[in-house]
């Protein structure tokens, strides 16, 4: 949410976490990380600002779980 946050600021509207990490039965050695961030338009560079988040978490956390967002 941190890098999100960075990346568009007031852009950024919304931020849920989804799957079993929001409702239950999350198990860190197989569940995913289902979160979806709302912005306020979509725009060309979306898709690469996305990829850049992600990897961004990854390489910065380096956790098993990290690398499944």
């Amino acid at each position: 949410l941190d890098a999100a946050n960075a990346r568009w600021g007031r852009r950024l509207v919304g931020a849920y976490v989804l799957g079993s990490l929001a409702h239950g039965g999350f198990a860190p050695e197989a569940s995913d990380v289902d979160l979806a961030l709302i912005v306020d338009r979509v725009d060309p560079d979306l898709d690469s600002a996305m990829a850049e988040i992600r990897l961004g978490v990854r390489e910065r956390l380096g956790t098993a779980l990290a690398s499944r967002l």
